[in-house]
């Protein structure tokens, strides 16, 4: 079982379906293996549905299902005992499960569900279970999901609390840049949030207003202000020929996939920043707008550059999409990006049918701020 998790490693022959994207406790998992039941049946079905994947196999992935069940009921069973609740190797599974429902699943809920669960774990465990080399790496796989599940839905996102943050060390100048920008981007949730209620309530505090508001600015300024500290190498260049996309004229290319994923996710959080705004704020909301559709035009026109990492190594991509989407006004082009995000959902799936066809609408997050949305059109 160990070898054929390790297989799943193999840049050379998997390219894009290189689990190895997922962070480097993956390669710390098979010496664990033999020691957690739900770990050993997570690992089993998750190899068979990467196999599934990779060959295009869909008995495979019928085969993982049953080993997946198994998999799911000794967790139930862990996880009424607290202090198998919070051990590293039930935080592992969780993870995994989540990354076996991108393969497995018709939608994506099911990936979600675990990583909301994953979300729980971690916090029960708290800060000083997360010191050893492979817990930190599991923490800093999901920091950045866990935002943008936190943004998209409106729940809490805990990690940007004092006695967390020093568990985040970058180790070269570009993870460093990475860790940056998720720091930054760990406030946008709950300004989000703040907005929604704001808006809702109208008999809220001018006080709380002008309160969320220059957090706001504030925060928008330090994303800017990284931005322009970037070495112009990880800034996006045009590429030619144009993109094919009739939506969108030219396509933008990177020195690297991080490259891609900060400009992208740097682009979605000034746009959900300036979203706010555009709300709390008295004038000034043309130029807000006026930015939010260069950004969504930036995250469109990565693209063609960001599906060459498919299908795993562009995840961070749907979120960014799914903003631009946001704030989207054009319906040719909005129907475009359902299109991506569906190519890129599918793109994951062993069962290409599963779920919905292309060029249909679908749920697209942010429910909790669609009071707003009704104010913009």
């Amino acid at each position: 079982m160990a070898f054929k998790l390790c297989e799943t490693f193999n840049v050379e022959v998997l390219g894009g379906k290189n689990l190895a994207v997922f962070g480097r406790f993956m390669a710390d998992i098979p010496r664990r293996l033999g020691t957690n039941k739900v770990l050993d049946f997570t690992v089993q079905s998750l190899c068979l549905a990467h196999r599934a994947l990779v060959k295009s196999d869909e008995q495979l992935l019928l085969r993982s299902f049953r080993i997946y069940d198994y998999a799911l009921h000794n967790l139930q069973a862990c996880l009424n005992s607290n202090n198998q609740a919070i051990s590293s190797e039930i935080l592992c599974a969780a993870i995994l499960l989540g990354i076996y429902e991108l393969i497995a699943g018709t939608d994506d809920t099911g990936s979600s569900k675990h990583l909301g669960g994953a979300s729980l774990l971690i916090k029960m465990k708290g800060p000083t279970q997360f010191e050893d080399f492979f817990a930190r790496e599991m923490l800093a796989v999901v920091r950045a999901t866990m935002i943008f599940e936190a943004a998209e839905s409106g729940r809490e996102y805990f990690l940007d609390a004092p006695l967390w943050k020093p568990l985040f060390q970058a180790e070269n100048l570009e993870q460093q840049l990475f860790y940056d920008l998720i720091s930054l981007s760990s406030e946008v949730p709950s300004i989000l949030k703040s907005v929604a209620t704001i808006t809702r309530d109208q008999h809220a505090f001018a006080s709380t207003l002008v309160e969320v508001r220059n957090q706001a600015l504030h925060l928008r300024s330090a994303l800017h202000r990284w931005k322009q500290s970037l070495d112009p190498k990880y800034l996006p260049s045009t590429c030619k020929p144009a993109s094919p996309n009739p939506c969108f004229s030219i396509r933008f290319t990177y020195h690297s996939n991080k490259a891609a994923g900060m400009n992208c996710t740097y682009a979605a959080m000034v746009i959900l920043l300036n979203y706010s705004l555009i709300h709390l704020l008295d004038n000034d909301s043309a130029k807000l707008r006026d930015e939010n559709d260069k950004f969504s035009m930036l995250i469109c026109q990565s693209y063609d550059y960001c599906a060459n990492f498919a299908p795993f190594g562009n995840l961070y991509f749907k979120f960014d999409l799914t903003v631009a989407y946001l704030v989207m006004k054009q319906e040719e082009k909005r129907s475009c990006i359902r299109d991506m995000l569906h190519d890129m959902t599918v793109a994951t799936r062993v069962f290409k049918k599963a779920g919905r066809e292309r060029g249909q609408d679908l749920c697209m997050g942010f429910g909790y701020l669609s009071h707003l949305n009704d104010r913009e059109r």
